[in-house]
């Protein structure tokens, strides 16, 4: 049946060529939006942090080099038995 192979083709070639034309998804451009607005966030999350590198630096040195050198197992030691375990959700953390 030669007429209904080449209406076959025929219908096959428009949805070919519609699907190319079209975008693709409907969603496709939302998606993209998204995409951009969620690069866009992370930069600016990157460039904030990246502003604390002084601060984090002389924080890092005086745990390592300055006066609180040495001293964070105690005073973790300390939190941890004079507070105790704290568990997410219970009433201890009120």
């Amino acid at each position: 049946d030669g007429e209904g192979r080449l209406a076959f083709l025929l219908l096959l070639f428009m949805f070919s060529m519609l699907s190319r034309v079209s975008d693709g998804h409907p969603h496709t451009s939302a998606i993209r939006a998204a995409s951009n607005e969620t690069v866009k966030r992370a930069s600016d999350t990157a460039a904030e942090v990246a502003a604390y590198a002084d601060v984090a630096k002389r924080i890092i040195e005086l745990a390592v080099f300055g006066a609180a050198q040495n001293r964070s197992y105690k005073r973790l030691a300390d939190f941890t038995d004079t507070i105790g375990s704290r568990v997410s959700g219970s009433p201890n953390l009120d």
